[in-house]
């Protein structure tokens, strides 16, 4: 059935997402020493000059198999990745403490999740608005009623994370759409180098050699943007990237989950004031990155397989449907384009659905996704979410009791093309 990625997280994955959580969670405080010495602009430029130089070797390494027409989508993957959101940060936290810059940082699944309906037709399911407006309502109560004496300073500038949010979660969803199947090594490496010139010039432009010769803290602070830089950027950008390919754009975000606990964490050690307002706006922003990612049941009760009027096996139900339910939620292996040519062979030709940005992968559907029968003129459509790497098959009419839930194979209802077996 080859109609029209990245598997379950796995303990590695899980493992991956923890430390990016402890090392990103970190980032805060680092920008914060940073700005002792240097300016916002120094600190982001050390920050992308730093990180690029590291890349360098990579790029020389793996440079036969960098498709170098892509530079612009590497480019706009390392920009709103790394680029713009270190010189937002960086402005930010001259006016708002650490621990609350970690805390609007969270909303970055959630951006995650409306640029991927928005901008890349991801499929959205209606009770995840709930979570987007609770989420909202956390960053809302920090930028609101927070004070200067709460916040670190002015408010207004917690608007400039948000802004890095939303650059975040366009980076997430630009990585799983163009760079999936890429070595992740080479998306972070060629991303970052792409921004080492332009941000060598700004910073050469800024007098840095001259805070680095009058400022008596200026070694301390190009030591914690160094860390930042190497360990928070360079090493977590390319487990960060791997982990998105190999799960999925809003699992990767949920790194915030614990970031803010460690932002809250150092910025108490460093003695920024810590309220109520903080622990209440973290708790209704994590609320809301919850039930955005809450899923409902993967298959509605009452699903059977049955013998179907010549077409050997079916998948019928037990109890009423209604038009628009979503009538299963399989989970797919996904099979890369190399090993098409073996499928072909097997019975599994003529149930295998396309995949991938290009359909030119292909992904087994798991559950009943497989045994769903062809007619021109179905009951039920499917739908390939990318992100989640599942197979929606949703009602496009009531479906009674006792009758049996088809699909069209050709991807469109009423395409009455010839079938391929």
């Amino acid at each position: 059935m080859n109609m029209s990625s990245a598997q379950v997280p796995d303990r590695r994955s899980w493992a991956i997402l923890i430390l990016l959580s402890i090392v990103w969670g970190c980032s805060f405080i680092l920008i914060k020493k940073s700005l002792i010495a240097f300016t916002p602009i120094q600190v982001a430029c050390l920050r992308i000059s730093i990180s690029s130089l590291a890349f360098v070797p990579f790029v020389w390494y793996y440079r036969n198999q960098i498709q170098w027409t892509k530079w612009p989508k590497f480019l706009a993957v390392g920009l709103a990745g790394s680029g713009i959101p270190a010189f937002l940060f960086s402005f930010a936290q001259t006016e708002i403490s650490s621990s609350v810059a970690g805390l609007l940082n969270s909303l970055t699944p959630i951006w995650a999740l409306l640029i991927g309906i928005f901008v890349f037709r991801l499929k959205f399911n209606p009770h995840k608005l709930v979570g987007v407006i609770i989420g909202f309502m956390g960053a809302a109560s920090l930028l609101l009623l927070g004070s200067h004496s709460t916040l670190g300073g002015n408010p207004v500038f917690g608007l400039l994370i948000v802004i890095a949010t939303i650059c975040y979660g366009t980076s997430v969803n630009l990585i799983q759409a163009f760079f999936n199947e890429d070595n992740p090594v080479i998306v972070a490496s060629f991303s970052f180098v792409l921004m080492l010139i332009p941000s060598l010039l700004v910073l050469w432009m800024t007098g840095f050699s001259e805070t680095m010769v009058t400022h008596d803290q200026a070694y301390y602070s190009l030591g914690a943007v160094s860390i930042l830089a190497v360990v928070g950027t360079m090493m977590a950008n390319t487990l960060f990237y791997d982990l998105v390919q190999k799960t999925s754009a809003v699992f990767g975000s949920t790194v915030t989950y614990l970031m803010p606990i460690i932002a809250v964490f150092w910025g108490l050690a460093d003695g920024e004031p810590i309220t109520w307002l903080h622990g209440f706006g973290m708790l209704l922003i994590l609320t809301g990155v919850y039930i955005t990612k809450n899923e409902k049941m993967n298959q509605i009760p009452g699903l059977y397989i049955a013998q179907s009027d010549n077409r050997g096996r079916g998948v019928f139900t037990g109890t009423a449907i209604s038009q628009g339910d979503v009538i299963e939620i399989c989970p797919v292996i996904i099979i890369p384009k190399a090993q098409l040519p073996i499928i072909h062979k097997t019975v599994l030709h003529d149930y295998y659905f396309l995949w991938g940005e290009n359909m030119e992968s292909c992904a087994i559907a798991l559950g009943f996704g497989s045994i769903y029968n062809h007619e021109v003129h179905p009951n039920a459509d499917f739908i390939l979410d990318m992100d989640e790497q599942t197979i929606d098959i949703v009602a496009i009419k009531d479906i009674a009791a006792g009758n049996e839930i088809t699909i069209n194979y050709n991807g469109e209802v009423g395409d009455d093309k010839p079938l391929w077996f």
